[in-house]
């Protein structure tokens, strides 16, 4: 019984091993690609600047879109209830 009980628990350990290496894969697969789409940084003013704003416009679009899943998941918790 006690062997049996151990190797069950060795086989959900290994589950759960396989699942979050699998999440982890999936992870760095996405960063490795994000990678291969940046630009390398500007040498110039010019270059550097319009580095900067593309990254402010894409800073606040993520803010955004984070402060508005927020606010969602606020409004289905107190009309939830």
């Amino acid at each position: 019984m006690v062997i049996t009980f151990q190797l069950e628990e060795l086989i959900v350990d290994n589950q759960q091993f396989d699942a979050k290496r699998r999440e982890v894969e999936a992870w760095l697969g996405r960063m490795e690609a994000w990678l291969s789409r940046i630009r390398p940084v500007g040498m110039t003013a010019d270059v550097l600047e319009t580095q900067i704003r593309e990254q402010k416009v894409k800073l606040c679009f993520t803010l955004m879109v984070f402060s508005l899943n927020k606010i969602n998941f606020f409004l289905v918790l107190v009309f939830s209830c």
